[in-house]
Parts: structure tokens; sequence; C-alpha cells
């Protein structure tokens, strides 16, 4: 059956591709997570005044032993490191988009049938356009806006567990002490601050683990086979997933020591209530599995379109490979049905043919199909540890408990 041959495109001169070129790539490089200069100032704020407060709460806690002021600062330490390297994920962010256009890493499902350059220049149409809708999700102002509250009210709820009692007095104790209070009542009002920021912050990671998975979905992945990271050329990615994880893991590492803390060691230094010791010990223990769920998932979930995306290359690539094998097969047939009859230089010609054709089909074999190195999988193993040891605590004082009894 004879196949139609596929419509010509208009062509376009190069200077005018060149023209789009630079004007696109303009557009990438004034790509940002965080747009409003308003909002990168209030993120910046929230460090440097939760650094303040936790450093504050510190000495207070060295001053007194007060239990609530340990938790605090704990707490302050796994937001300043998730809100670092949240920074850091949002300044990556637009640099590997604007490599991905580069190296032309996706295309349209469709541009790879096209071999002509000026016919289909790069294929930018598609990438701006999940671009703009990148940059329309991080800056919807109601969902972020949402997140922020959301993240007010897991604080407030925390300060809430920790100073219930307390707060319960804070109008007689205004009365009676209100430059205490006041100093005491500010670094929970900057950890309020923080909770907002930081909700406003998760709704963009959000919004960039989504757009990760819609990657594999949207375009086709064109494999950069040998290329020097052993994924295709995409390790950028998994760079993106892992530092994603580390936005998530100061979390489940700061539970899960003070799980190893609370099962291990001995309790009576946290000075609680035994009400308040169980429901702070059950809390923890409620959040320890999910906490490390969402880490793997933040991990493993976002690529999967990509890894399927890559599957599909394989098996595009796979086809010209096993021509190249069947090619070998042929070669070694006809050495083996007529060698008797075959003049020395010609059998030698066949032999380094085969031979060469071997090398090609190993320079292209395996083909990777996950955009992840052997380093992204140690780090984050290696930043689970502390939260599998606190699980772990926690199922040896449960049986611990079940024997003394």
């Amino acid at each position: 059956m004879k196949i139609p041959p596929l419509p010509k495109l208009p062509r376009k001169s190069t200077a005018k591709i060149d023209q789009a070129i630079l004007r696109d790539e303009k557009i990438l490089e004034n790509f940002r997570v965080i747009q409003s200069a308003y909002l990168q100032k209030a993120f910046d704020l929230a460090l440097y005044l939760l650094t303040i407060a936790s450093a504050f709460l510190g000495f207070i806690a060295m001053r007194t032993g007060g239990t609530s002021e340990i938790i605090y600062v704990t707490i302050g330490i796994a937001i300043i490191l998730s809100l670092l390297n949240t920074r850091d994920l949002f300044q990556r962010f637009p640099d590997v988009l604007l490599a991905l256009w580069r190296q032309k890493l996706f295309s349209s499902p469709t541009e790879y049938h096209s071999k002509s350059e000026t016919d289909s220049p790069r294929g930018d149409e598609y990438l701006l356009n999940f671009f703009g809708e990148t940059k329309d999700l991080l800056h919807h102002n109601f969902a972020s806006g949402l997140f922020g509250f959301i993240g007010f009210a897991v604080i407030g709820w925390a300060v809430w567990v920790l100073d219930g009692d307390w707060l319960t007095h804070i109008g007689a104790l205004f009365q009676s002490i209100p430059l205490v209070v006041i100093f005491t009542l500010l670094p929970r009002l900057i950890f309020l601050f923080a909770g907002v920021i930081c909700g406003m912050m998760g709704w963009r990671v959000l919004v960039i683990a989504r757009q990760i998975a819609a990657l594999g979905s949207t375009f086709d992945v064109n494999l950069q086979i040998n290329h020097p990271d052993g994924c295709a050329g995409l390790s950028p990615i998994g760079d993106l997933c892992l530092i994603l994880t580390y936005c998530l893991v100061p979390f489940p590492i700061f539970v899960g020591m003070w799980l190893i803390f609370v099962n291990l060691l001995n309790p009576a230094y946290l000075k609680l209530q035994p009400a308040s010791f169980t429901f702070f010990v059950s809390t923890l223990q409620a959040l320890i599995v999910p906490l490390v769920a969402i880490d793997f998932l933040g991990f493993f979930y976002p690529p999967i379109s990509i890894h399927n995306s890559m599957l599909r290359a394989k098996s595009r690539l796979s086809i010209r490979l096993d021509v190249i094998s069947q090619q070998i097969n042929a070669i070694h047939a006809h050495l083996l049905s007529n060698a008797p009859n075959l003049d020395p230089k010609e059998g030698t010609a066949l032999e380094e043919k085969i031979d060469f054709l071997k090398r090609v089909y190993g320079r292209f074999m395996p083909v990777p199909t996950w955009p992840y190195r052997g380093g992204h999988l140690l780090s984050l193993t290696s930043s689970q540890i502390i939260p599998i040891i606190g699980m772990l605590s926690s199922i040896a004082g449960f049986f611990r408990m079940v024997f003394m009894k």
C-alpha cells in the first residue's frame, strides 16, 4: 500500500525563525515562580523572622527548660529548611524549563514526523503554551490564598495544642505582666505568619509537581542516547523531583526525631502531663506514615508520565535496533551456510560488518527509562533514615508496652 506524502508546510525564512527563537527565549528567561515583588519580600522576611524567633525560643528553652519552646524550635528549624529548599526549587525550575526548550528534549507528539527544521523550527508553540499554563497556575491568587489559609490553620492548631492552657489566660496575663506576654506572644505570631507563607509556597510546589507530571503526557521525549548523565539528558527532571522531596522531608525528619526521643529515651525530660504526653505521642505516630508516604509520592509520582513517554521512545528505538539484530542474524546465517565457498576477504569483511553492527547495537542499549541517576535514589533513601527509625521505634515501643503489661 502506498503511503500518501505528508502535506508540505509553508517555509519560513531563517531570519524570521532566529528572531522568533530569540523572542521566545527572552520570554522563558523572564519566567519566575514568584512574580510578585511583595510576595518575594514576604517570603524572605518570613525566613529572617522565623530564624530570629527560633533562636529566641531556643534561648528561653535553655533558661527555663520549657517543653513547648523546644518543640517550637524544632518546628521552626523544619520550616526554615523547607523554605530554603523551596527557594532552591523555585530558582531551578525556570532554568530547567529553559534547558528543556534549548535542548529540545520534549516535542509535540507529531513533531518527530517533520524532518525539516524550516518546516517545524522547534515546536515552540506547544512548549510556550505549556509554560503559559504553568505561569497562570503558579499565580492563581485564589488557590494561593486558600493554601495560605490552610498553612495558617495548621500552625494555629499546633500553637493551640502547645499553648492552649496559656492562651486561655492571656487576658489576665496582659494585665499583670504585659511586656513578658508580648515577647512570648510575638514568636507565636511569627510562626503563624510563616504558616501563611508556607501555604502559599506549598501551592506553587504542588503546581510544579503537577506540571512535571503533565510533561510526559503532553509531549514526546526525545531521548539523547549515551548522554553523560545516564538518563538520556533528563537528569534535570530528576534533580527537580529530588529538590521537591527536600521541600517536604524536614517535617517527617522532625516527627521521626521526636518519636525516637519519646520511644527510646526518657520521656520524663518533656515535663508533660500524662494526658498531654499521650496526645503528643499519638499525634506524632499518626503523622509519620502519611508524611513519609508524601515524600516518596513527591519523588516518584511526578516523573511517572515521563517514564511512560521514555518507554514509548524506547519502543520506537527498539524497532530500529530489531532491524540491526535481524541483519546480524542474517549475516551469521549467510556465513554458516556459505563459509566453504566464501573468499577469505569476503568472509573477513562480513565478520567486520557483524562486529560493527554489534558495536552500534551495544551503543544504543540499554535505553534509560527513568530520569533518575543512582545518586538521586541514594539521596532519597538517606533522607528517610530518621523517619523510618522513628516508625520502627514506635513499633518497638508498642511491643514493649504490651509485654510490660
